[in-house]
Formats: structure tokens, C-alpha cells, sequence
């Protein structure tokens, strides 16, 4: 049995999951007054009598019937494609024998003509009833085509129609409540005047953008009046939730959004809202080389307005950690309900990624704090091994392959710079073999170029370390390492498993590299000592020898004669500053955190400083 969050420090599994809120769906099967009154979203129905109720159902299901397949891709016009009507493949379903994959597949059948039979005989007590068997027989047939597939293109686009073709009562109103249109039309009529506002051009969608063509930052809606809640098809959704949406670009593969704003418009009846938008790999621009998590997808700073109907279903996107180690409990997610993982940001300019390090700042703020029950493996979990692109085998819009030599080199994939460095092995899961007999770290560098070495060693073992445990575990982990710098083999290997997925072996690294590049307070039987206070050099940061790397430099010594204009460490080394001192210059402190700190100007320079400022003339 997994442990409670009461008994482990699992409480940030709990943060930046979603909304918070439990995502199933209402189900409205009573017809008396009060369920009448109450909107959960269901396509809104005036008439009282079944018969004329059935008819708009009936209505609706011959819009559906009516999409051409030239009417979505004008490339078809004049071809026998073209004359393809969409809802073909949804009218019956397969004989079992002929398919009975379809069977393993599909645990709720059911069809167009099914569907019809009903109508006809007036079998729905609600239209509510009559929304379900729809959305399941939209449900079946995306799981039938797959993601991706010509197939699925068309069903969520009929999808989007049917969305279009049944608005909800409050979808027919504005901000203030006025609804537009006719006042007096019939439940016919209403259908009718929908799917003339419908634009088969844009697959029906209420936008025409999409990964590869992002809508421009004025298109952001300002005059509007926000929601805490919206309902739609029996789901109320949040701030924070997760929905695949609409994507006119390319239909196939729906946007992967989290919804960062609910409102109404003043003078527009409908219901909106403001997504973040994730691309999945295949919508990026990357290096052939670049490899990917199966159902990864990278955040991104481009957001999309869009109108309620463009919800094509429920999601889930879990960051890496939180992936590897827990599930959100029921009923705050539908496990039928596609999962993806997200461990870097996209940059949609540069074509760059980067490492997400704290995830519960790209959240909306409104949910940061919310807890989340969740269920928490006895174990993480292994995860796949990453993929190459499916960019090397098809064209996806808005995707393209960028020849390495003339790509900015990706920060976070470190070369090996430093020959002669420490090698380090990084293992997934604690090592079965015994522990290595007890040795003492190594004593600081005394040279610059060792203590360069010793630190690229550190940063990147702190690198990984971070990579693998939560937060608060880091900050424990830290915390023991400058407590403890001398900390025997069998130490280090119990504080790797207090921490979670880190291996001694890798801990027995970070912190005899901390030592050597005299970040960690270690006394050796040499008399040699590294303090932690703040060095008196500053080595130079990780960025800045990979910048040089690139463009083909060569660390060499300074000439003597260069060497004697500048102060220089009891070991010879030339003492440099990456910027003068300047009024209020606060102490900063070393941290395991795997970045260079700022550089503190030595005493003398001060006192120099002091003297000269007093022999200056004032102005």
C-alpha cells in the first residue's frame, strides 16, 4: 500500500497537479423542475414534449450526415475524395467476426444507426441521454483511428461540429445575460442557425490558429467578465484543468492546453477561455538527435483564446518528478483519459529547450497552492526509453528538422569538456554490488585548472542529483552534505536513500567533487582545509567555458609579464572579478545547487577603494 502523505514528505506531489477539482462528469436523468433548472451544460432544449424534442435531435444528427469531405480540404474539390461524406465509418458498427480487434478495443459500442433507431422511437428521456450516446460514439471512433490518423482528423472534426450544433443554455447568452438572436426561434431553428455560424474552412474550429501558426499577442481578449466555473456536457470545468483542444492547423493532433482563464464577453453570447498551449514534439523545431519521452510534450509561453465547444476531451499533464512517483486519486482524474509527461519549456522564437526547475511557477497562480489527492507509488517508476522524432519519417505542421552544425547548442546537453575529469556513472537504481570501501575525499585543488575540473565535475553530478528528487529532499540533502562534508561511505549511501532515486555512487561523486573545488568544509590529515566561506577567486562559470569551448578557444596561462600587473592567491593565481564592488554588495553563501556564485571583491580592493575616494575632488 502506498504511504499517506501524512506518513512521507509527499506534499508537493500535491501541488500544480490541476484545479483541484474533481473531474467527473454530471449526469441530469431526472426531468423534474429543479434539474431543469440547473445547467450543466447539456444542449439546451425549450420544448416540453418528446416528440418535438426528438426532432431536434433528429435535426442535428442531418447536419452531421451532410460534411463532405471537400467541404474541410478544398484539395478534393472535383475529385471522388471529395464526395466522401465524414460520418460514413459512423453509421453501423463492424460484424464481430470480421473485427474482433475493434471488440478489445471499443468496451462500449455503438453507432449512428443505433442512435437513429432511438430517435425514431422516442427513447430518450433527456437530452442529456441522447449527448452521452454521442460523445461515446465520438469516443469510440478516437480510439479506433488513433492520434494522428487521417481518421481521427475527421471524427474530432465532426466532433467540433456536433459542439457547435448543441450549445448549452448559457453558451446562447452574453456577460449580462441578453441572449442574442431570435427569442422565439424553435429548438429546429436554433440548430439551423448554429451550423450557419459553423466555418467548415477552419474545420469548425473558433479560431484558425495552431502550432505553426501561433495567433499574435493582440488577439488576447481584454473587455471580458471572468468565471470561477463553466459548464460543459456535464463537466464543470476550472481554472487549471487540462483539455485537448481543437487544432485547425492540424486536426489530428489536438492542442494539449491547460486552461488559464474562464470568461464571458459583453456583447458576444458564448463561453471562452484562455489556454496555455504544449506542443508535442513533432510540432517543434529540433536537431535530428534530439530524442523524446513517448507522449512528451514541452510547455510554451503562446496562449490561445478560444470558445468552450473547441474541447475536444479531458487530459492530464504530469511533470517528470511528479510522473515517476504518484497518480492524482479518484475522481480528480479519469484514467481513460490520454496522459502526457513535460520535463522542458519551448522557446517558439529560438527553437530552444530548456529544463523546467520549478514547476508550480508555470501553473496558473490561482491553483499553485491547491492540494491534489493523489496516490503514491511504493516505488518510482521506470520510464521509457526516449525516441528518436517521428520528424524523420513524416512532415507534421509546424514541425521541422534543423541541421545541428548551424543550431544553437542546447545549454542543458553539456559536452565533456574537461579531459581527465572524474568519470562519472550515473545509475538509475541503487547499485546491488557492496559499497566501496571508506575513503577520505579528496583535498581542494590547488591549481585553477583543477578546481575548473573539480567543479564541472560537481555541477553536473548537482545537476542530475536535482533532476532526480523533490525539492524540500534536495534542500535535506544539502543541508547534511554541509553539516557532514566528511561523511563515511555507508553515510552517504543511507542519506541517497532518505533522498529517493539516487544512487551512493553518485552522492560518493558530488561530494568529493564539492571538496575539491573548495565548496565544502573538509579538514584532511594533510593539515590542507577548504572553508565555506566565499572564495577569494571566482571560477568561471559553466556558461562561459561552454561559449568558449564552442567557438574554438584554448585555455592557456598568462605570460609573466601579464601576470605581474594583477593581484594574484597565494597559489599564483590571477585574482579577476566579473564586475567592481558596488554600494550595499551583499555576502552570498555557496550552495549545492550546481551554479557559480557571484564573485565578492577582496579586502584589499575595498580598502584601496576607501583610501582613493577620499583624495578625489568633489564635484
Amino acid at each position: 500500500m502506498a504511504p499517506s502523505f501524512e506518513e512521507s514528505d509527499h506534499t508537493w506531489l500535491q501541488l500544480g497537479i490541476g484545479s483541484g477539482e474533481p473531474t467527473e462528469v454530471r449526469t441530469s436523468l431526472a426531468v423534474d423542475a429543479q434539474d431543469h433548472a440547473r445547467d450543466d451544460g447539456w444542449v439546451y432544449c425549450r420544448a416540453k414534449d418528446p416528440e418535438h424534442m426528438h426532432r431536434m435531435f433528429a435535426h442535428i444528427l442531418h447536419f452531421l450526415r451532410d460534411v463532405e469531405r471537400r467541404s474541410i480540404d478544398p484539395s478534393t474539390e472535383g475529385d471522388e475524395v471529395g464526395l466522401r461524406v465524414l460520418s460514413d465509418p459512423l453509421e453501423s458498427c463492424p460484424d464481430r467476426a470480421d473485427n474482433p480487434e475493434y471488440y478489445r478495443m471499443i468496451s462500449r459500442p455503438t453507432s449512428l444507426q443505433t442512435i437513429t433507431h432511438r430517435i425514431v422511437h422516442c427513447e430518450y428521456a433527456s437530452s442529456a441521454l441522447f449527448e452521452q450516446d454521442m460523445l461515446q460514439l465520438f469516443c469510440n471512433a478516437r480510439i479506433w483511428y488513433g492520434l494522428g490518423s487521417e481518421g481521427y482528423a475527421e471524427m474530432v472534426t465532426l466532433l467540433r461540429l456536433y459542439n457547435e450544433l448543441t450549445p448549452s443554455q448559457a453558451r446562447l447568452t452574453d456577460a449580462i445575460g441578453v441572449r442574442h438572436g431570435k427569442s422565439r426561434m424553435s429548438d429546429v431553428d436554433v440548430v439551423s442557425a448554429q451550423r450557419s455560424l459553423a466555418r467548415a474552412s477552419q474545420h469548425f474550429s473558433s479560431s484558425i490558429y495552431g502550432p505553426g501558426r501561433e495567433p499574435p499577442s493582440e488577439a488576447t481578449v481584454r473587455d471580458v467578465v471572468g468565471m470561477d466555473a463553466a459548464a460543459w456536457k456535464g463537466r464543470v470545468y476550472h481554472v487549471g484543468d487540462w483539455v485537448h483542444l481543437m487544432n485547425p492547423v492540424d486536426p489530428s493532433r489536438p492542442i494539449v492546453g491547460q486552461i488559464f482563464r474562464l470568461y464571458k464577453q459583453r456583447k458576444i453570447p458564448g463561453i471562452f477561455l484562455s489556454a496555455c498551449w504544449y506542443y508535442r514534439p513533432e510540432q517543434t523545431h529540433h536537431t535530428e538527435t534530439r530524442h523524446f519521452f513517448p507522449n512528451e510534450v514541452v510547455q510554451t509561453a503562446v496562449y490561445g483564446e478560444h470558445a468552450i465547444e473547441d474541447i475536444i476531451e479531458d487530459i492530464l499533464v504530469l511533470y517528470l518528478p511528479i510522473f515517476k512517483r504518484a497518480r492524482p486519486a479518484a475522481p480528480y482524474w479519469q484514467k481513460e483519459s490520454p496522459l502526457y509527461v513535460v520535463e522542458s519549456k519551448y522557446d517558439v522564437t529560438r527553437h530552444t529547450f530548456h529544463r523546467i526547475d520549478v514547476w508550480t511557477s508555470n501553473v496558473p497562480a490561482q491553483v499553485r497552492a491547491k492540494k491534489t489527492p493523489m496516490d503514491v507509488f511504493v516505488e518510482p517508476v521506470e520510464m521509457p526509453v526516449k525516441s528518436p522524432s517521428i520528424l524523420l519519417h513524416c512532415n507534421v505542421p509546424g514541425g521541422m528538422l534543423i541541421d545541428e552544425q548551424n543550431f544553437a547548442y542546447d545549454p542543458e546537453e553539456w559536452p565533456d569538456l574537461f579531459e581527465g575529469a572524474v568519470s562519472l556513472d550515473l545509475p538509475s537504481r541503487l547499485p546491488a554490488v557492496p559499497l566501496p570501501a571508506q575513503t577520505m575525499p579528496p583535498a581542494p585543488a590547488a591549481s585553477q585548472t583543477d578546481r575548473l575540473r573539480a567543479y564541472a565535475t560537481f555541477h553536473t553530478a548537482a545537476m542530475e542529483v536535482a533532476r532526480r528528487v523533490s525539492p524540500a529532499a534536495y534542500a535535506k540533502l544539502q543541508k547534511n552534505l554541509m553539516t557532514r562534508p566528511l561523511a563515511s561511505h555507508s553515510e552517504l549511501g543511507a542519506m541517497a536513500l532518505e533522498a529517493g532515486d539516487v544512487s551512493p555512487t553518485l552522492l560518493i561523486h558530488l561530494r568529493d567533487a564539492a571538496v575539491a573545488a573548495g565548496m565544502l568544509t573538509s579538514v584532511h590529515a594533510n593539515g590542507v582545509s577548504s572553508s565555506m566561506s566565499i572564495p577569494k577567486e571566482c571560477l568561471p562559470s559553466s556558461a562561459a567555458v561552454f561559449a568558449t569551448y564552442k567557438q574554438g578557444a584554448e585555455f592557456k596561462a598568462l605570460a609573466s609579464e601579464t601576470r605581474r600587473l594583477f593581484r594574484q592567491d597565494p597559489q599564483g593565481n590571477v585574482l579577476w572579478y566579473a564586475a567592481p564592488p558596488i554600494p550595499g554588495w551583499n555576502s552570498t553563501r555557496l550552495v549545492l545547487d550546481g551554479t557559480t556564485p557571484l564573485p565578492v571583491p577582496s579586502m584589499p580592493f575595498l580598502e584601496y577603494i576607501v583610501r582613493t575616494s577620499h583624495k578625489r575632488p568633489r564635484t
